[in-house]
C-alpha cells in the first residue's frame, strides 16, 4: 500500500510541473455557424501592408478554435483595420525617448447569406522599445514590426473572443 501510495504521489508531482494543464474550450461562432471563411482584411489606414499581418493572424486565431473555413463556406468573417498609430510614450531621466506605443483598432463582422449575423469592434495596444544607445533605425523598425505582429494577434484573440460570444443580430 505504502508503495502505491509513493508511486502515486511521485507520479503527481511530476505531473504537476510537466507544462500540461487543462483548458477551456474556444467558444463556436454564433448562429450555428460551425466553420467561415477569413478573407482579406480591409485596411482603412494610411499604413501599406498591415491587412497581410492581421488577415494572418486572424486566419492562425480562427484555425486554433477550429472555426477556419475554405473560400466555399456560406459564412464568413470580414475584418477591417480602422486604425493603427503610433507615438512616443515614455521619456527616461535624461529625457531619452525610452518606448513607443502602437494603437490599433479593428472591427469584425460575421456575415451568412449576406447578412451580419455579428460584429465587434476591438481596440488595443503594443508597446515596443527604440534602438539605444545606437539608434540603429532598422533594429528600431524591427521592434516596431514585432509589435506589430503581436498586436495583430491580440486583436485577433480578442476579437474571436468577442464575435464568439456576441448575441447575434
Amino acid at each position: 500500500m505504502r508503495r502505491v501510495l509513493l508511486a502515486a504521489s511521485t507520479a503527481a508531482l511530476l505531473g504537476a510541473g510537466c507544462g500540461y494543464r487543462f483548458a477551456v474550450a474556444d467558444p463556436p461562432l454564433p448562429a450555428g455557424v460551425p466553420r467561415a471563411w477569413a478573407p482579406v482584411f480591409v485596411n482603412r489606414t494610411l499604413e501599406p501592408g498591415v491587412e497581410a499581418v492581421f488577415t494572418q493572424a486572424f486566419r492562425a486565431r480562427m484555425h486554433e478554435a477550429g472555426a477556419l473555413g475554405g473560400e466555399a463556406e456560406a459564412a464568413q468573417v470580414e475584418g477591417e483595420i480602422l486604425s493603427l498609430s503610433g507615438a512616443p510614450t515614455v521619456l527616461d531621466p535624461s529625457y531619452q525617448l525610452a518606448s513607443y506605443r502602437l494603437t490599433g483598432t479593428v472591427r469584425l463582422r460575421l456575415r451568412r447569406g449576406g447578412r451580419v449575423l455579428s460584429e465587434v469592434t476591438v481596440t488595443g495596444t503594443e508597446d515596443y522599445l527604440p534602438d539605444r544607445p545606437l539608434a540603429d533605425v532598422l533594429l528600431t523598425e524591427q521592434a516596431r514590426a514585432a509589435a506589430l505582429t503581436r498586436l495583430a494577434e491580440t486583436l485577433s484573440r480578442d476579437g474571436y473572443e468577442r464575435l464568439a460570444t456576441a448575441p447575434v443580430r
